[in-house]
């Protein structure tokens, strides 16, 4: 299966480090441009299968990148939203690090009150992906998801440790392709891009 993840454009939740989680905006004119420009890159890849999260600014980039696709089918689901940080959706990121400094645990670990831990959200991403990819296995996907969605999926399916995972974590509309024969952990993902920003900046 080729895997195509792209993250969701710019939302002013992102202009202002305020962390959307389940909740939040739709994109905002960079947003727009941003995935216009991943669209026009992904043009020419033979998408036979969209996915994307059932949330507003997902959904909206993905409906721009698909505009190069219009017969391919394109599936919402919820075990692709973003994390959800519970009391501390819609405050800044700088507080939510905080309160798990507080609490002496880690942006991985800490679980957020009414919300989940980084390891909650990789082990729905996980579940989505194995669904995807067992209908999929010789298909080319598209993801459209969020920050911590698509980390947790990416040390997954890499091999590494949920702790190297803003290593991963990707910036609005970046693209990663992967080329993957089996659809167990145990074996390994040749990357193509990885969490690249090519179509912005043309390079």
């Amino acid at each position: 299966m080729r895997l195509i993840i792209v993250r969701h454009g710019q939302t002013d939740d992102n202009l202002h480090d305020i962390l959307s989680g389940q909740k939040g905006p739709g994109l905002n004119q960079t947003g727009r441009k941003q995935a216009e420009k991943a669209g026009l890159f992904l043009r020419k890849e033979k998408i036979t299968a969209a996915y994307s999260s059932d949330q507003l600014r997902a959904k909206e980039t993905a409906k721009i990148i698909l505009r190069y696709h219009p017969n391919v089918p394109w599936l919402k689901r919820r075990k692709l939203r973003d994390r959800d940080f519970g009391t501390y959706n819609q405050k800044t990121e700088a507080k939510a690090i905080q309160e798990a400094k507080l609490k002496k645990s880690t942006w991985e670990d800490y679980n957020f009150e009414s919300g989940e831990s980084f390891s909650d959200v990789q082990r729905r991403a996980v579940q989505a992906y194995k669904t995807i990819f067992a209908k999929h296995k010789n298909g080319r996907v598209l993801i459209v998801s969020h920050g911590d969605t698509i980390a947790s999926l990416l040390v997954y399916l890499l091999g590494k440790s949920i702790y190297e995972e803003k290593k991963y974590s990707p910036l609005n509309t970046a693209i990663t392709i992967l080329e993957i024969s089996s659809g167990k952990k145990s074996d390994s993902a040749k990357i193509v891009l990885l969490d690249s920003l090519k179509h912005l900046n043309g390079k």
